[in-house]
């Protein structure tokens, strides 16, 4: 099966330290890849639950570290207090990942926390 790479990709990981770590590598995949243009958004907070994603949402909290970085040469910038409301408007993501809490796992997340993102 042969897919066309798009020349530009938007990616916002919404999550912890893996979001952080996987982020920091992604540049290098795509740029192997054939993306020309990557614009990539990091939301973190610690351990954060899909729970407290979820709620965070919800009542548009300013709690994350946002980092970001446009290009594929992977300068980073950081933002504090930015809610993931802001951060999801902020552009028209490709993909939104979210990742839940390492802390206790998907099997302690309701399926309906899953459902309402």
């Amino acid at each position: 099966m042969n897919k066309q790479i798009p020349e530009t990709l938007k990616i916002l990981f919404v999550g912890n330290s893996f979001s952080v770590d996987t982020a920091e590598h992604l540049p290098k995949v795509a740029l192997s890849m054939g993306v020309k243009k990557l614009h990539i958004g990091v939301l973190y907070i610690g351990g954060c639950s899909t729970r407290r994603h979820y709620s965070n949402l919800i009542g548009n909290v300013k709690s994350y570290d946002y980092y970001e970085s446009v290009g594929i040469d992977g300068d980073w910038t950081c933002t504090h207090e930015v809610s993931n409301v802001d951060a999801i408007k902020s552009d028209d993501w490709d993909w939104i990942a979210i990742q839940h809490g390492t802390k206790n796992g998907s099997r302690y997340t309701s399926p309906e926390c899953y459902e309402k993102l």
